[in-house]
């Protein structure tokens, strides 16, 4: 099954490029590094597929998102961003090593 592009609105309205690359069970939330984008996960998220539901998303200002002028660019933000991507897909109970981000 190829992977389903969509967008999330992030943290302040941010629009977010997703990749879904499918599977059923509980949520996979791929992270990139500050170089990459979501399909840079393309062949981990096919070995992840019979674990859960595997989705990726291009962090801001990265992968098909728009460079935002006045960002912000902080932890926060792309902390509410990931936020935004779980609670949007459903990917939802997730566990943070912060608790103050826990959802």
């Amino acid at each position: 099954m190829p992977a389903e592009r969509s967008t999330v609105a992030g943290h302040g309205g941010s629009p977010l490029a997703v990749v879904d690359f499918g599977g059923s069970g509980p949520g996979l939330l791929l992270l990139q590094g500050m170089m990459g984008r979501a399909t840079t996960w393309e062949s981990t998220a096919r070995w992840l597929i019979p674990q859960g539901h595997v989705v990726g998303f291009d962090a801001r200002g990265h992968g098909l998102n728009e460079t935002l002028p006045q960002g912000p660019y902080d932890r926060n933000a792309h902390v509410e961003d990931a936020a935004a991507v779980i609670r949007t897909l459903g990917l939802a109970p997730a566990v943070a090593s912060d608790t103050r981000w826990a959802l």
